[in-house]
């Protein structure tokens, strides 16, 4: 494949794809919820992405040709760079002074500094927080009140009156459940679902 400059869009176009073929088995969501919930991931995964890219690439050309600083400000990569140092034909042993194959050096610096970023892994760990925070709450506003005491205000905004076919009792008082857990959906995904209030 003939070498290109970073192109961030066809990342994400690809990430795009990827995802929206991904089955996120943690919750049960709407095919719209679910697109929104995706289009909120990509945009946040993108911004990490790039940050990631700008690091590596920083890294990269701070230790490019400079075994020495890396070894003095990671001394953890000492050993890793003793392998680059360059012997001497004759003793087998080191030349006096600090001389490196570069070529191979660079190239080792290289993938240690684009080695994987685990963004999948802080997707799915988002998705899977979000979604626990709702099934354990869900239908339960005292366990979430008992737990997360910032909520108490809201919960009595979903006090019943008149007629509702879905009741929760909290406090002796009647909830609208499916109003609850309807707030309680977009406080999962609050991200998702930017409110002009302060229930976000």
């Amino acid at each position: 494949m003939k070498p290109k400059p970073l192109d961030l869009w066809d990342i994400e176009q690809k990430l795009g794809e990827i995802m929206a073929k991904k089955k996120f088995p943690y919750c049960k969501v709407s095919a719209k919820a679910r697109q929104e919930i995706l289009n909120v991931l990509l945009e946040e995964v993108m911004q990490k992405i790039k940050q990631r890219i700008k690091s590596a690439c920083e890294f990269y050309l701070r230790y490019k040709d400079n075994p020495e600083l890396l070894v003095k400000e990671y001394p953890e990569f000492k050993e890793e760079v003793e392998q680059f140092r360059i012997l001497s034909l004759l003793t087998g042993k080191y030349i006096h002074g600090n001389y490196y194959d570069y070529d191979k050096y660079n190239e080792w610096l290289f993938k240690l500094a684009f080695k994987d970023d685990e963004i999948q892994i802080l997707i799915a760990q988002q998705l899977k927080s979000a979604c626990e925070f709702f099934l354990r709450y869900k239908d339960n506003p005292e366990l979430l009140v008992e737990e997360h005491p910032e909520y108490f205000s809201y919960i009595y905004k979903f006090e019943v009156i008149g007629d509702c076919k879905n009741v929760l009792v909290y406090n002796d008082i009647l909830i609208d459940a499916d109003q609850y857990n309807e707030w309680l959906f977009k406080l999962a995904f609050k991200d998702v679902f930017k409110e002009n209030d302060s229930e976000s």
